[in-house]
């Protein structure tokens, strides 16, 4: 899979790799994304090792079998999730500074705590993405924990090299 998410032009590739000695047992899957240049900008790798009884349920899809339930969700539906296309509608709640779980709430504290960035450069940075997500479709990456997560959006900052999430929007 491919996605510009640097702004570049270029396109960045997407890897999901699944791993283990069987398929009926726990596996290990993981989620590269790297520029055209290969520089990686993000790795994420997990074993939810309790999935397996999720797959079997009603709750997941009534009509398949344990092993087809389980391969889609690796090989169709997670790769299906991880790269959205979105433009955010200056109205929306994720732009209300008063709620804690806004775009600002989330994307600052993440850059403050997490990057070591000031808090006047991460309003800033925050100002700027959010005039950015309202104005132009935006890529974004979405990387679930596990098959009952849609995981939360992460877009590129390219001051930073890196993804910083920005909710659960």
């Amino acid at each position: 899979m491919v996605a510009d998410f640097t702004g570049s032009g270029a396109h960045d590739s997407v890897l999901v790799r699944v791993t283990g000695d069987r398929f009926g047992n726990p596996l290990v899957w993981s989620v590269a994304v790297r520029e055209q240049t290969g520089t990686l900008l993000f790795y994420h790798t997990a074993c939810v090792c309790d999935t397996d009884e999720f797959f079997g349920s009603d709750e997941y899809v009534v009509d398949r079998i344990y092993q087809g339930t389980k391969r889609d969700w690796y090989y169709v539906d997670l790769p299906g999730r991880l790269i959205e296309r979105r433009r955010f509608s200056p109205g929306s709640p994720m732009f209300d500074r008063a709620r804690g779980d806004s775009f600002y709430s989330i994307f600052e504290l993440y850059l403050v705590e997490k990057c070591r960035v000031s808090s006047e450069a991460a309003r800033k940075l925050a100002a700027f993405l959010a005039q950015k997500m309202m104005k132009d479709e935006v890529t974004l990456l979405a990387v679930p924990q596990k098959p009952t997560d849609h995981g939360n959006s992460m877009i590129f900052v390219k001051e930073l090299r890196q993804f910083v999430p920005i909710g659960p929007w």
